[in-house]
């Protein structure tokens, strides 16, 4: 299943490229009014998904606020620098969460693995 804040055209190329059925764009995420409706639609329980996402404020947020799982992934298409508060707010909080010693933005990347993004 895919949410996605993305437009819908965006979101269902992606989803018809993947072979993913169901989904959802214009998500605005963090807010919960898709992950309510999936929940319901398809009689799931926040601890039975898994959100995998590339940005801080937006996914993880999302995930955190629903008590989900997540997985947090290097963006394939780089830094969307179209809302630059959001993208401060978020090199701040990579700052700080390094300072605890939790997590290094850019620590795991592609690197040694070489991964194929062509079906993107």
């Amino acid at each position: 299943m895919l949410v996605s804040n993305n437009a819908r055209k965006c979101a269902e190329r992606f989803a018809l490229k993947v072979g993913i059925k169901h989904y959802y764009w214009n998500a605005k995420k963090p807010l919960l009014k898709y992950f309510r409706i999936i929940l319901r639609q398809f009689n799931f329980n926040p601890h039975e998904m898994i959100m995998v996402g590339d940005q801080l404020i937006t996914d993880v947020l999302f995930v955190n606020r629903a008590h989900m799982e997540s997985i947090l992934v290097v963006p394939v298409t780089g830094v969307d620098e179209s809302n630059r508060f959001i993208c401060l707010l978020e090199s701040l909080i990579y700052k700080r969460l390094a300072q605890k010693n939790i997590l290094y933005k850019g620590f795991f990347d592609e690197g040694e693995y070489r991964l194929d993004y062509d079906i993107l």
